[in-house]
Parts: C-alpha cells; structure tokens; sequence
C-alpha cells in the first residue's frame, strides 16, 4: 500500500492575478464613443452595417409619432399613417403573469417619474393592499397589454429578497415604426434619417449590398403596403402560422435605394417569425433568417425559400455568408434513462435545407453510463457567423458534468481553455470552429455566466452580452458593475479586447429574439474609412434602481448626445475601433500547466473483489456500453456507437485466474445525419447503418495498477481480454487488448457496510485493420483504434446493521 500511486486530475490552470492581467489583450478596442441616441418619445435601437465608405447605417424602432435624431427630423419612406398611442408607461405584470408574489410598488422611469397611476396603490399613506385592489391593477396592467412573449420581461430590484417585475419593449406594440439614419464616421452627424409609415412595421436588420444598396428587414403590419415600390407578398404553403415561441406573425424584408429615400422592392410573409435578421452574401445575394430561411438575389428574386422548426431558440440561427449555410441551435427532452435530460443542439443546413452537419444532439442515453455521466441539462443559445465562414456559438449548461466543454462531434475531448477559468454553478462556453467545423477555440465565460446575444466582428473578434460574475477592469471598461456585460475578444477566446457592464442598457427591452431567447443588444461590424468598427447598439433608460438603494445611470464617454432625451428609453450606442496594435491571436494559448502529482497512497485499505467474485453483464435497462472508433493518424473524427450489455453474460474476477463470457451489443451509431465525410467510419454510413457487437470470450488474471479513483476511494485494475469484434456483418477476432477497471460501491452510505465492491466500470482498446471493416484506401491501410467501455454488477450484499441492503440491480429494477 506504501507504495501505492495516486493519479491526480490533469492541472487545473488557477486564477491568480496573473492569470487575470493575462486575459487583457494588447490590442483593446478603442471606444470612439457610448452615446444615448434619441428624442423625447420611446426609441431604441436595433441594428446597424457598415458600407465600406465613410458612413454607418443604424436601425431602430420609435414608438413615437415624430423622430429627430441629432436635430434631424426623419423623412417618411412611401405614405404615412395617423399617429398611433404610444404607452406611456412601463407595464407591470402581475402574479398571474410572474407566479410569484410580487409588491405593487410601481418603478417608473422617464418623465412624470412619480406620479400616479392606474391602478397603483398609495403606499406611502401605510395603505396595505387588498387582494381585490391587487386584481384590479393586474386587470389595469392586462388592458394595456398585448400579447406579450412570456420572457420579454425585466426585473427592478427593490431589495434583495423583493422584485417587481415588467414588460419589456419590443417591436409587437401598435406603434412600433422601424427607422433608418447613415451617421458619419464619428456618430456625430446625421447624414439621413427615414422611417417607415407609422405602425407598418420595424427594422430588426441592416445589410449593406454591392453597388451601395441598404437592405432592411423587420416586423410588419398590413400597414407595410404604405411604403411603396415593387411589392410582393410571399404565399408558400410549406410556413404555417403557428409559432407559441415567436413574437411576429408577419414579416419583410426590402430593398432601399442607396440614399435611403425610397423602396426598391419590398417582400412580406404572413407566417410566424422571430426579429428577422439579414445578411449579405460573397455572391451579392442577402439572406433572411426570422419567418425561416430566405435568400433573395439583389432584384428580389426568391432563390430559397425554407421553413425552419419553430422551437426551442430559434432566434439562435446565423447564415455563412461564404457558403450561404444555416444553422439551428436549441435543444431537447432526451431521457438517459436514469434521469430527464436537456440534449443540446447544433445542426448547420445547407442552402436547400438538408443537414450538411449533426453536432451534438448525441442523446441523453449517450451520456448516462458513468463513463460519461455528462448529464447536465445544456443547450447551444447562439452562434454567428464570421467574415471568413468561421462559426462562433454559445452554449448553457445547469452544472458542471455537462458535454458543452467537449468538442461538438468528440465528446471524450474538451475544448480548448481560452480565457482559464473554472466553472463553478452555471457554465457558459463560446466555442469557435472553422470552415469544416473543427474546433479552433473556446473558453468557459467566467466561473457562472449566460449569454444572451452573440456576434462575430470583421476581424474575427468574438463579441457578446450576458451576465458573468467576473468583475471586469481593463483601461477601456466603461461600467464596473450593474446591467449585463459586454464583452469583445480576441479571436482565439483567450483575452479581452473589451469587457464592461453596461448599467440602465438593454435591460428594458427585447432587441430581437424569441420568446425563449431574446436579445439585449444588436451588434455589427465592418470597415469605415478603411479601419475595422464595431458597433454595438440597444436601449437606455435615464436610470436604474439597485438592490441598496442607489441609482445607476448608463455609462458615457465621448458622448454625442450627453442627457436621456424622454419617453420611456432612449436609443443608446457604443462604438469601438478594433484596429489592433499587433497581429491578433488566432491560435489557442499555450498554458503552462502543472505536472500530475503523484503521491504514495496512504488511506485506509482498499476494497478489492474476492477471488472467484462474479460480475454480470446486461442487467441494466438503459444504455451502459459506449464504442468508439479512430484512426491512427488522429486526423479524422471519430465515430461513436451505444447500446448495452445482452443479458446472461459475465465475468469473473480473479488474480490467479480469470474468465469472460459475455456480448457488448451497440446498434445505435451517433451523429449519421448530414455529411459523414470527416468521420473515420462515415463511407460506410449510408441506407444501412453499420451495427457493432463486441463477444467477449478471454479473460487474464487481473493486477493491481497501483493506481486510485474517485478521491482516492476505489483501486484500479488491470488485465487483457480478447474476443470477436462484429462489425456490420463482419467477425474480426481480437486479442490480449489492455483492459482496466475500478471496483467501487455505494460509499455515501455511511451505515451500510460493504466487504467487497458491487459495481464495476471496465474499458479496454485494441486495434484492427481499417480494410477489415469494409474502409477505403487510405484508410483500408491504416490500424483503426477500437474502445470500448461498460458496466457490470456483481450481486454482493451489504450489512445494515443485520439487516440486509438490497443489491444493485434490483434498485436499477425499481428506477430504471
């Protein structure tokens, strides 16, 4: 035992200070300006492009009859309407809304701050509230409502312990009217300013076209037929009107003329639709992702036209704009069969709507056995698009054994450590992959954080906005604490070009996104005046409570406009310069990690299985066996395979002499949708989906590795095993492949005594010739590494104070 090795956990990088200062890049982004934009009604803004001259583009929405901007006052494109009410107030939601207890306070921002209103109660006289006044502000609050996406709402903090919560701003009220402005270079100076007829509809996109064309694309009204020029509505019986989780149930995209005074061509859909996003294609063409997957050539010609499954994050969705593919995220109820779980998502289509690629999606039955035990509930949030093709997702997990720090298409392999912290509650990765979908970068986002909108720049910049619980303190940091964070990267993930709160920003209204995902803030990027910008856009109210007591106001710096103008929110900017002092980092760093410590054990005495001690294969009703194949050169990705042991087999234990009989049998392979091309065995996925068995006949004596699992609590075991490997049809015998094992049982059981372990984790790797499997050349030449893990049980009983403890597989019976 003295001598007894102890395998530590490979080197944790630690966040020390250095390792703080080390996530601050060289090249931090300038901030030109962090700017409210607005009049004295309600406007936000929504997005923005860049032409490639020395101008910027910038959407928004005004629920106001009349906008000015910088003392411009805005044209109207084709014919306007009447003016519409505007609301006047934030509107409270009630218990019914919320299903929580919430004060009746009423928190109100902008002008008249502190008046009274309907059916608020006077609290200040000491009035304890009756339940019907209760009812009756809900009522008030209800009337002027719509309907409202469940999500779409903010929280004030009033305390620590209380909260009322509201609806938020978004494009679904009567009078929300899209506008369009071209800013000079500095957002000092409006050029232009046009709006669309009051209540016709939105803009929730900006794309810059070849020979200075302006695309925008938005929510819409039947008032859009106001705005004039070559119109089409787009009757397609393949887009249904149902869509619980989309706010929009009418959208459209257009065609400006390059000096933004009239429609070109105008397009609309009556189907159900997230804030539609735009963008422009290397070919010239400009895509549309909301009411589904649109591509339209320069003249508004309908080139695709795709429907896109309208669940679970949807408003995730980015279009390649060197390829024109798409892809969803989300995720969805996969059971492991032990526990619910949420699988995440990550599926990029072709132009013409079939799967180019699966990634994740491996199902909870995957990810159960404890050779994974990955079951977190997780979900892929968002993802975008750079310049070059390369894809920037995000991704969600509720707890530490999740899978999204694994590569998408290699779960037995983690990603790539950027930013080096270590997660602790509720993870959130950002991962990078290139042009085929390999992983070039990634990082968990502080040790509990959620994001909330992503973005790429044209440099290759990550950019995005969420809640971490980092406190950021670069030269460049606007805000130290208070609202989300904004957040801009290196290309590689590993250091912050720019990182702030943003207080009394984006809080109080819905940029864009679904009812299950919307968005803060709206981001886009380009070259102006020959220097990479990246703008980022979204509301602002004057100013916001905080759980102490205090008042945060949004933060400013070289502001073109100084003072919140009016109404409920104003439009607010910030707008950085990327250009980098030295080349940027595109390559994931190289860390300097700590050795394996290796130590005598010194615990008390291990439990080892008895010598002639039966462990038994195929008892368990959900999957336990996990096969995976790779080729020797580690240049292809590898294919998966999952099932279970058939029941009846075993082996036994033994250090003098051992014996196995018993069949792994895998007929479920993973990730076979889409282009299989990367994968070492995907030539051979087609019609027929190749199956595995594995009929295990051989057995060595077993050996101690001197070597401990699970916090030093159970050994390690070794010996070889050999056997016949069935692969599609094919019978390919094996031999003498290394097999290990740990031997554990029940140990937080403190009043059960055990005298030998139950329960066993074994996994054992061999070799055979890719041509033996049915491979092509040059793969048919190649040995292809075969692994394979599984559980057994063993039917010992443990003592509970005499009485006795039911064994393992009749509690697996009982919760299967």
């Amino acid at each position: 035992m003295a001598n007894r090795i102890v395998l530590r956990v490979l080197a944790i990088v630690l966040v020390t200070c250095a390792a703080a200062e080390a996530r601050q890049s060289p090249n931090l982004a300038k901030v030109q300006t962090a700017t409210f934009l607005g009049d004295g009604g309600t406007e936000w803004l929504t997005a923005g492009a860049f032409p490639g001259d020395d101008s910027i583009l910038i959407g928004g929405v005004t629920l106001s009859a009349d906008l000015t901007l910088l003392g411009v006052k805005a044209k109207v494109i084709g014919t306007d309407g009447p003016p519409i009410p505007e609301p006047r107030q934030f509107v409270r939601l009630g218990e019914k809304q919320t299903g929580r207890v919430i004060l009746p306070d009423v928190g109100d921002v902008g002008p008249g701050a502190g008046e009274k209103r309907v059916g608020e109660l006077d609290r200040e006289l000491g009035e304890t509230p009756t339940r019907e006044q209760i009812q009756q502000q809900e009522r008030d609050n209800l009337a002027s409502l719509r309907s409202v996406p469940r999500s779409f709402q903010f929280d004030v903090s009033r305390s620590i312990e209380v909260k009322d919560a509201y609806v938020r701003l978004y494009g679904g009220e009567p009078s929300a009217t899209g506008f369009v402005a071209r800013f000079d270079p500095t957002l000092k100076q409006v050029r232009a300013l046009v709006r669309l007829p009051r209540g016709a509809g939105t803009v929730s996109s900006i794309a810059a076209g070849q020979g200075g064309a302006v695309y925008i694309a938005g929510a819409a009204t039947d008032r859009i037929a106001e705005l004039g020029g070559d119109q089409r509505e787009e009757k397609l019986e393949k887009f249904s009107p149902d869509g619980n989780a989309f706010p929009f149930g009418h959208a459209y995209i257009a065609r400006l003329s390059a000096d933004l005074s009239k429609v070109v061509w105008l397009r609309h859909i009556r189907t159900a639709s997230f804030a539609p996003e735009l963008r422009t294609l290397k070919d010239g063409n400009v895509s549309m992702i909301g009411p589904g997957y649109f591509v339209y050539d320069p003249d508004g010609r309908l080139l695709h036209a795709n429907p896109m499954p309208r669940e679970r994050v949807s408003s995730g969705s980015a279009v390649d704009p060197v390829t024109g593919r798409y892809t969803r995220v989300g995720d969805w109820m996969s059971p492991t069969g032990r526990e619910p779980y949420r699988c995440p998502r990550l599926i990029i289509y072709d132009p013409d709507g079939t799967c180019h690629k699966y990634l994740h999606g491996w199902r909870g039955q995957f990810f159960c056995p404890n050779h994974f035990h990955l079951v977190a509930d997780s979900a892929v949030r968002r993802s975008a698009y750079d310049s070059e093709g390369n894809l920037f997702y995000s991704t969600w997990s509720h707890g530490g054994n999740n899978c999204m720090g694994r590569l998408p298409y290699d779960p037995e392999r983690s990603i790539p450590d950027g930013l080096g912290y270590t997660g602790s509650q509720t993870y959130a990765f950002v991962v990078k992959l290139d042009g085929e979908h390999n992983v070039k970068a990634g990082t968990l986002w502080t040790s509990a954080g959620s994001i909330q909108t992503l973005g790429a720049a044209c440099d290759g910049s990550a950019v995005w906005s969420g809640s971490g619980n980092d406190t950021p303190n670069l030269p460049n940091t606007l805000a130290r604490s208070g609202g989300g964070q904004l957040v801009v990267t290196e290309p590689n993930l590993a250091a912050y070009r720019f990182y702030s709160h943003m207080p009394a920003v984006g809080t109080r209204v819905a940029v864009g996104g679904c009812a299950d995902r919307m968005k803060d803030w709206g981001f886009a990027s380009g070259l102006c005046n020959g220097r990479p910008m990246l703008l980022c856009v979204s509301g602002a109210v004057a100013e916001e409570p905080t759980a102490a007591g205090g008042r945060q106001t949004p933060p400013l710096k070289d502001p073109v406009q100084e003072k919140f103008a009016g109404g409920l929110m104003d439009g607010y900017a910030v707008l950085m310069d990327l250009t980098p002092v030295e080349p940027l980092a595109v390559e994931p760093p190289k860390r300097q990690e700590k050795p394996r410590v290796k130590k005598p054990y010194s615990g008390p005495p291990l439990l080892w299985p008895a010598e002639g001690q039966e462990w038994l294969i195929g008892t368990e009703k959900c999957t336990t066996v996990k096969v995976t194949f790779r080729d020797e050169q580690d240049k292809m990705w590898p294919s998966f395979f999952m099932g279970k042991g058939v029941a009846g087999g075993k082996f036994t234990f033994g250090r003098e002499k051992a014996s196995a009989q018993f069949t792994l049998d895998c007929p479920t392979m993973l990730q076979t949708e889409g282009r299989q091309h990367q994968r070492v065995l995907g030539e051979l996925v087609g019609a027929q989906i190749p199956t595995v068995k594995i009929h295990v006949s051989e057995m060595s004596p077993w050996e101690d590795t001197g070597e401990v699992y699970d916090h030093d609590r159970f050994p390690i075991g070794k010996c070889t095993i050999g056997g016949v490997l069935e692969f599609a049809g094919r019978r390919i015998p094996f031999k003498d492949a290394p097999c290990r094992s740990s031997f554990s049982y029940p140990h937080r059981d403190t009043k059960v005594k055990w005298t030998k372990p139950n329960y066993a984790l074994p996994s054992a790797r061999f070799t055979v010739m890719g041509s033996d499997l049915g491979l092509k050349e040059p793969l048919a030449g190649q040995r292809i590494s075969v692994s394979v893990a599984w559980e057994a049980v063993s039917q010992v009983k443990g003592e509970v104070r005499g009485e006795q403890q039911p064994i393992l597989d009749e509690m697996m019976e009982k919760n299967p």
